[in-house]
């Protein structure tokens, strides 16, 4: 009996060491590479905290991979692009996912969106989707662009604003056309223009008096 026992006790152990070596090994090579991909994606931000939640994860995005879900996914993607309502980007991003859309596609579609947006310069709607990218997993290197691309709008922003307080003809002729090759918008330069066109206006009654003497 005692010779049964250490059998049995040795085939227990056994067992149990193999399993346990399965485990770290289905952890090691699925269950880590499938958390470090899901996580940007998760809808409302939230992470996995269970092996059983990565399953059903894995499990919806692979039953949803269809191609007109990922057609589907591919226009919401597009339309978030050109849209500026908060939060659709987002959304747009976690559909495509869990659609199946491969890393660099939903990649490229925020970088879209990012370029698109520097390219209004409007700063708090850069911010936001900023914001809204690095949520969404946007890449370090792309969200460094756009960072780079905030600060030299908030720069000439503050140039345009001190050049209007100084109400300096130079100064504003040259930060307006500055903005103007930035690509600002023309109501974002109207108070800069109306100042311009307040000093010109007193240059020429100056002007004026001084001829009349």
């Amino acid at each position: 009996v005692p010779i049964a026992l250490f059998a049995v006790s040795t085939t227990v152990s056994v067992l149990a060491l193999l399993a346990s070596t399965c485990g770290v090994i289905v952890h090691c090579r699925c269950i880590r590479p499938f958390l470090r991909d899901i996580k940007p994606h998760l809808e409302d931000g939230e992470k996995p905290t269970s092996a059983l939640e990565l399953h059903v994860h894995a499990l919806r995005r692979r039953v949803a991979e269809s191609e007109e879900r990922q057609t589907s996914a591919r226009q919401a993607l597009k339309a978030a692009v050109h849209s500026h309502e908060k939060g659709l980007l987002k959304r747009a991003i976690e559909e495509g996912w869990f659609a199946g859309l491969k890393e660099q596609e939903l990649e490229d579609a925020m970088a879209a969106k990012m370029r698109a947006t520097i390219s209004l310069q409007e700063l708090a709607l850069l911010q936001e989707v900023i914001q809204e990218c690095s949520q969404a997993g946007l890449s370090e290197r792309e969200l460094t662009k756009a960072t780079i691309a905030r600060e030299k709008l908030e720069k000439l922003l503050a140039d345009l604003k001190k050049a209007i307080s100084e109400m300096e003809i130079e100064s504003l002729q040259a930060i307006i056309r500055k903005c103007q090759l930035a690509g600002f918008p023309d109501r974002a330069l109207k108070e800069a223009r109306s100042a311009k066109a307040t000093i010109d206006i007193l240059h020429a009654k100056l002007r004026t008096g001084i001829d009349n003497q």
